[in-house]
């Protein structure tokens, strides 16, 4: 005889077990958090804005953002059967999964990927798991790696250390789907900013899960309570092996790519340029006087580091022994040497200066001396600088005075429409 308590006991976990699985069945199509780590403090946050408690059997949707704290880490299931661990203190968001890929990204901190392959190598296919970031991607097949990005800033560093397997990585998504990755095996690494993806070299693995035990603890007791996904990855992982001369081809194309990138071919002529600031003046005899100057500032480029820069304006004189003021026209003609990447210019040249247009005024030819600092070819503020010139004494004959030898000093903001 079946005692009453037991049959009930075994019903209740019969139901709890069917709807548990029917539960997981149901997210079969979707990751979930399988496992969490820590003191449990994982959100998830919607593309609404919305956010909730991330626990064991979360459904992730697209455009989901997971976000550990810093005592906290989870594991995601994908639907093959890849697992992403997201460290603590990291933001990483589910993305699409279209074309055969698996799209996320990481904003900031440590994730370790588990990513098992289907079927055959095939290179010519897009890689099956994609992670973005603000500088790079990267494409998996079937490899364990970790992904760290240093930060949320866009110029953040990032480090990728394959343990198994092959990892791709592309300063884009066009190349890296066109197949022109760079490759970093087994017991490589590779590290990126803004500016360069640098090229692949050995890693110490101890010394690296060493560091790993003191940031990211939860990775060790991922992996130790999940041999069947670490074997497979490293299995499957270890099938890829990439030619040598292929991933420094690749590493040389980058380079000449990022080169291109960072210096864009810049116009010969740019003459869309002005410049305006005050001007400060001072007479040998004591007079001083401030004005203003607004002016043309067309740029012609020669060769390599050297310009030619010239200046069309008009400022404010004073004569020595009256309050009278009259308009100066200035033409200046500078030779410009660029230093330190296109940001110090330095700008000597000849000034042309005439004053009352038209009654009986005077011309004048003086050296100037400019220096600026520029900014780049982006935005309306070109660069700022100071200048010095002269003038010197010369007759006015309007009003039958001569006046002294008088020092220009200059500063502004060059800007461009």
């Amino acid at each position: 005889m079946v005692n009453p308590t037991l049959s009930t006991l075994l019903v209740f976990l019969l139901s709890a077990g069917s709807a548990s699985n029917s539960a997981w069945a149901q997210d079969a199509g979707k990751p979930v958090i399988e496992s969490i780590e820590g003191d449990g403090l994982v959100v998830v946050k919607s593309p609404s804005g919305s956010s909730r408690p991330g626990t064991r059997g979360t459904q992730i949707n697209i455009g989901d953002k997971v976000k550990t704290g810093p005592g906290a880490s989870a594991k995601l299931r994908y639907p093959d059967g890849s697992k992403l661990l997201v460290g603590r203190g990291t933001e990483v968001e589910v993305q699409e999964n279209t074309g055969g890929s698996q799209f996320n990204k990481v904003y900031s901190g440590y994730v370790r990927g588990l990513i098992r392959k289907a079927g055959q190598p095939d290179k010519s296919a897009p890689p099956r798991f994609i992670i973005r970031s603000r500088t790079v991607v990267m494409g998996v097949r079937g490899t364990d790696f970790v992904f760290n990005q240093n930060g949320a800033k866009a110029a953040s560093d990032i480090e990728i250390h394959t343990f198994d397997g092959v990892v791709e990585v592309a300063k884009d998504e066009k190349a890296l789907m066109a197949g022109k990755g760079i490759e970093v095996p087994r017991d490589q690494m590779i590290d990126t900013n803004a500016m360069k993806i640098n090229p692949p070299r050995p890693f110490d693995r101890g010394l690296l899960e060493q560091a790993l035990a003191q940031s990211q603890p939860d990775f060790t007791t991922f992996v130790q309570r999940d041999q069947e996904a670490f074997r497979a990855a490293q299995e499957e992982g270890a099938q890829a092996k990439p030619d040598l001369e292929q991933q420094q081809q690749k590493v040389r194309e980058q380079e000449k790519d990022d080169q291109a990138r960072s210096e864009p071919p810049k116009p010969k002529f740019v003459g869309a340029l002005f410049q305006a600031g005050p001007i400060y003046m001072s007479q040998r005899s004591g007079g001083e006087l401030f004005s203003g100057e607004v002016s043309w500032s067309p740029q012609l480029r020669i060769w390599w580091i050297f310009s030619l820069r010239g200046t069309f304006g008009m400022f404010l004189g004073k004569s020595r022994t009256t309050d009278h003021t009259f308009p100066v026209l200035e033409a200046t003609a500078h030779a410009v040497v660029s230093l330190f990447w296109d940001t110090l210019l330095l700008e000597p040249g000849i000034s042309w200066k005439r004053w009352d247009f038209g009654m009986e005024g005077e011309n004048e030819t003086d050296p100037i001396i400019q220096t600026s600092l520029r900014f780049g070819d982006q935005g309306v503020i070109e660069r700022v600088f100071a200048a010095y010139t002269t003038y010197d004494g010369f007759h006015y004959s309007g009003y039958g005075q001569q006046n002294p030898r008088t020092q220009i000093f200059k500063a502004g903001i060059g800007f461009r429409f």
